[in-house]
C-alpha cells in the first residue's frame, strides 16, 4: 500500500518555491517506498498511520476539498500522520502539500481498482476524485517533478555511495637455514626475515591500488648455483624498506580489465594465474622454484620494471591477458626508458573446467645484460651473455581430485640467441607437485615437489649444455596455528648442483614462521 505522510508533506514544502511545471497530463505520482521512506527520516519522527483528516490539527477544514479529501481518506485509509494529530509545520498545508495527499489518495483508489476490487470504490468517490484531479493538476504535476528530482538524487547518492578505504595487509616472514657442507654449500644456520606491507586502496569499488613496500635480509647461499636453493625471488635490501610494488588495475568493461604500473616483480600481479596451489611464499612452497614455473618469470623484473596488461574475460572459462614490461621502465633516463633497454611482450590464456585448471603463456624477451634469468637453474641456463633475445612458451595444470588432495604440475621451454655466439640455446625445466589441504587437521598442508630446474639441453657455438641431469626434491609440512600464523618445516635435495656431474647432492632444512594479518 502507497501512503504518503504528513511528515512528507513538509518536506516537499521545505523544497521551496517550485513555480508548477506544464505537463500534458496530471496523472497520479508514484513516488517508490524507499524514496518516501528516506524522506520520512529526514523529519526525525517516528510516524504512524492516522484514519481521519480532521485528526490534522493544524489544517483548518474550511472549504469543500478539505471535506472531500477528509470523506476519502475516512474510507479508504491513505494518510498517515503524527501520533499526537499535529503538523510540524506551524502552519495550514499549502495547495502542493493538499496536493500529496490527494496523491495517495489517487494511489490507493488506482490499486484497488487494478487488484479487481473496483466494486468497492463508490461511484461517487470517482467523480469527487475528478473534481479534485482536476482542481488540483498544476499541484499534481508540479509534485510529480519534484518527487522525480528527489528520487534521482537518491539513486545518485545510492551508486555513489562508495567512499575511499585504504586497507593495510602485513605479511612478516622468517627463516632458519642450514646445508649440509657440499659441493661448496655454505652450512652455517642462518636465520633472516621478510617483512611486506600492502596498502590495497579502491576509488570506486571495483579498481584496486597496490602499494607495497618491502624489507629483508634473506641472502643467497654461496653455492655453485646459488639460485637453485634461492627461497624468495627478491634480493636482500638490508632490512631497509622499498618500494617493492605499485599496481593499479581497474575495469575498462565487464569483461576487460586494465593493469599498470612500475616495480613490477611478478607477472601474475598483472594479471596471470599460475593455478599452482603453492603459490604464496607465506604459506605455500618453501623455495623459489616450487612456488611456480619458472618459465613465467624468464626476464628480470624487480623495483626498476614498468610496464602493464590487459586482461580479457572471454567466459566463466577462459581469461587471456597480453602485456608488456620494461626491464628499466621505471627510469626517467631517455637513453633508456620504456622502450631503449631491455623488454617483455607476454601473452597468457587461463582455462578453467572444474576441477581442472590450465595456463598457457608465451613471453618475447630482449636483455641487454641480464639474459634469461628465471631466478632459478643452473648458471649456464641464465645465458649470462650481452643482448640475449627469448622465446619462452610454458604449460601449467592443476587438477583438484577432491578437497584433500590436488596434482598440479609445468613445463617450460626458453629458445635463446645471443650477439655474442652463434646458434641458440635451449633450456627446460619440469616439475610434478602433490599436495594435500587439511592433512591431519583443518588448516594445515603437506606438499611433495619432484622436478627438474631450468637446465640447457642444448646450445651453439661458444656456450655449452649442462653435463648433468639434476633434479629438485622438495617436501613441507604446513602447520597453522591460528588464524594468522603458520610454521613449516620443510627440506631441499639437490640431486646434481648446478647441473654438474662432479657435484654430489646437498639438502637444505628449512623452518619458515609465517605471520600474516
Amino acid at each position: 500500500m502507497k501512503k504518503f505522510t504528513i511528515a512528507t508533506l513538509g518536506v516537499i514544502a521545505a523544497l521551496g518555491g517550485l513555480a508548477p511545471t506544464a505537463f500534458a497530463d496530471t496523472q497520479s505520482v508514484e513516488p517508490s517506498a524507499s524514496t518516501l521512506q528516506k524522506l520520512s527520516k529526514e523529519t526525525g519522527g517516528t510516524l504512524s498511520q492516522v484514519t481521519s483528516v480532521s485528526q490534522l490539527s493544524d489544517v483548518q477544514p474550511t472549504d469543500w476539498a478539505f471535506t472531500a479529501l477528509q470523506s476519502l481518506v475516512e474510507r479508504y485509509g491513505c494518510i498517515a500522520g503524527y501520533p499526537n494529530g499535529t503538523y510540524r509545520g506551524s502552519r495550514a498545508l499549502s495547495r502542493y502539500e493538499f496536493a500529496a495527499g490527494l496523491n495517495a489518495c489517487l494511489d490507493k483508489i488506482n490499486e484497488l481498482i487494478s487488484t479487481g476490487l473496483a466494486d468497492k470504490v463508490g461511484k461517487a468517490d470517482l467523480a469527487t476524485l475528478q473534481k479534485l484531479q482536476t482542481e488540483f493538476a498544476a499541484e499534481l504535476t508540479a509534485l510529480k517533478g519534484r518527487v522525480d528530482a528527489l528520487e534521482s538524487k537518491v539513486e545518485t547518492l545510492e551508486a555513489q555511495q562508495f567512499s575511499t578505504v585504504t586497507k593495510l595487509n602485513a605479511e612478516v616472514i622468517t627463516f632458519l637455514t642450514a646445508a649440509n657442507n657440499a659441493n661448496g654449500f655454505s652450512n652455517n644456520v642462518t636465520l633472516s626475515t621478510r617483512v611486506r606491507l600492502n596498502f590495497d586502496t579502491s576509488f570506486t569499488g571495483k579498481d584496486n591500488l597496490n602499494v607495497r613496500l618491502a624489507a629483508q635480509n634473506v641472502a643467497l647461499n654461496s653455492a655453485p648455483s646459488p639460485d637453485e636453493i634461492r627461497l624468495l625471488p627478491s634480493s636482500s635490501t638490508g632490512n631497509t624498506f622499498i618500494l617493492d610494488n605499485l599496481i593499479y588495475n581497474f575495469p575498462l568493461t565487464d569483461k576487460l580489465t586494465v593493469y599498470v604500473g612500475t616495480s613490477i616483480t611478478d607477472v601474475t600481479y598483472i594479471g596471470v594465474d599460475s593455478v599452482t596451489p603453492l603459490g604464496s611464499y607465506a604459506t605455500g612452497a618453501i623455495s623459489n622454484f616450487a612456488n611456480s614455473n619458472p618459465s613465467l618469470y624468464p626476464f628480470t623484473t624487480g623495483s626498476g620494471a614498468a610496464g602493464g596488461s590487459l586482461s580479457y574475460k572471454f567466459s566463466d572459462n577462459f581469461v587471456g591477458t597480453a602485456g608488456y614490461i620494461a626491464e628499466a621502465g621505471a627510469s626517467a633516463s631517455p637513453s633508456v626508458g620504456v622502450t631503449g633497454g631491455g623488454r617483455m611482450i607476454f601473452a597468457n590464456l587461463n582455462a578453467y573446467f572444474g576441477k581442472l585448471n590450465l595456463g598457457l603463456f608465451y613471453a618475447n624477451t630482449f636483455s641487454p645484460a641480464f639474459g634469461v634469468d628465471t631466478l632459478a637453474g643452473s648458471l649456464k641456463s641464465k645465458v649470462p651473455s650481452p643482448n640475449v633475445t627469448g622465446n619462452t612458451g610454458a604449460i601449467q595444470a592443476r587438477y583438484d581430485f577432491s578437497d584433500k588432495f590436488q596434482l598440479a604440475g609445468w613445463f617450460g621451454y626458453t629458445n635463446a640467441s645471443s650477439s655474442a655466439f652463434t646458434g641458440n640455446a635451449q633450456i627446460i625445466n619440469y616439475a610434478v607437485q602433490f599436495v594435500f589441504p587439511d592433512l591431519f587437521k583443518e588448516g594445515n598442508l603437506a606438499a611433495i615437489t619432484f622436478g627438474q630446474q631450468p637446465t640447457v639441453v642444448s646450445s651453439g657455438a661458444g656456450v655449452s649444455a649442462d653435463g648433468a641431469t639434476g633434479f629438485h626434491i622438495e617436501g613441507s609440512y604446513r602447520f597453522q596455528l591460528g588464524k594468522n600464523i603458520s610454521i613449516t618445516p620443510g627440506i631441499i635435495y639437490l640431486t646434481r648442483p648446478n647441473q654438474d656431474p662432479a657435484n654430489s647432492g646437498v639438502v637444505v632444512g628449512v623452518l619458515r614462521t609465517s605471520f600474516v594479518f
